[in-house]
């Protein structure tokens, strides 16, 4: 019993601290990132079409890699 209980809590703190915060982007997974920020952006068109312009931007300069753990906020002013 006492191993169940251990187990329900790691995995409830494990939930909330990876809910936490904005959504980051994973560069070894770009389109399930895209679509987490995409959807933590659904409210507010203008940055939307911010990040999906910074993003192609900084995808065609080959900076994926650069990308990686950054929030929409961070990588929309990486590619200004």
């Amino acid at each position: 019993m006492k191993k169940i209980v251990t187990m329900a809590m790691l995995a409830a703190s494990a939930l909330v601290f990876t809910s936490c915060g904005d959504p980051t982007f994973d560069a070894s997974n770009e389109v399930e990132s895209i679509k987490a920020i995409g959807e933590s952006l659904d409210g507010d068109a203008e940055k939307a079409k911010e990040f999906g312009f910074a993003y192609a931007k900084l995808k065609l300069q080959g900076k994926v890699k650069e990308m990686d753990g950054k929030t929409a906020d961070e990588i929309i002013e990486m590619a200004k």
